[in-house]
């Protein structure tokens, strides 16, 4: 059966009776003849007095309250699988469940695995020298922790830039026969410019400065 509402906006919505149940009980859904999802859609009586009906949200589900819209009303709460191991690697863009430890707390890590960069480089002059490589066009690579040594028999000063011959972003002095330095960004420590190189030189007489970097691809 198939009856003809009177509707505002496009399309022709019908209320068709179906069978959903073994039992035989029909229920009544709206669908719009053209297939049109648009808008707010007026079923029985007439243009003034029908049920609004917004057929944008139909048949899925959709908060209250729009992203960036003043928060109001109860939270919706989100469910999380627990694990006590690491789920199967899904494909990039598939859609995944959030996990959560036994007790529901929710399991983060600082940076996906994938998106990490690291370096190791040892310096015996003074030579500029590439640390962490460019990354892809519109990609920065943001500095998560550097660590450092000088093994050599004199003081240096290690001066950080995040292009090529470009700005010192970081210097740091390191004392002779073992002076150095680990420092941790707990927020990155972010790259002026995409598609950028790290670097390092030493500023000072070394034969033997050794740095580490680790860093995370951001756009």
């Amino acid at each position: 059966m198939s009856v003809q509402l009177p509707v505002t906006g496009t399309g022709t919505a019908d209320v068709v009776a179906a069978t959903d149940d073994v039992a035989g009980v029909h229920y009544p859904f709206l669908k719009l003849a053209d297939g049109a999802l648009g808008g707010t859609e007026k079923i029985g009586g007439d243009a003034a007095n029908g049920l609004d009906v917004d057929v944008t949200r139909l048949p899925g589900v959709a908060g209250d309250v729009a992203h960036d819209a003043a928060d109001s009303g109860s939270p919706m709460k989100v469910g999380a699988q627990a694990r006590t191991t690491n789920p199967a690697a899904v494909a990039d863009a598939d859609r995944v469940n959030l996990i959560a430890d036994k007790v529901g707390r929710l399991v983060a890590v600082p940076a996906i695995r994938e998106l990490v960069v690291q370096n190791s480089i040892t310096l015996t002059d003074t030579t500029e020298t590439e640390l962490i490589a460019a990354g892809a066009a519109g990609v920065f690579h943001d500095l998560t922790l550097l660590v450092i040594s000088n093994g050599g028999a004199s003081g240096v000063r290690l001066d950080i830039r995040d292009d090529t011959a470009g700005t010192v972003r970081l210097s740091v002095w390191l004392p002779a026969g073992g002076g150095g330095a680990v420092i941790p960004f707990p927020v990155p420590f972010a790259q002026t410019a995409s598609a950028d190189a790290w670097t390092a030189t030493v500023v000072g007489t070394s034969a033997d400065v050794r740095v580490t970097a680790c860093a995370v691809k951001n756009v």
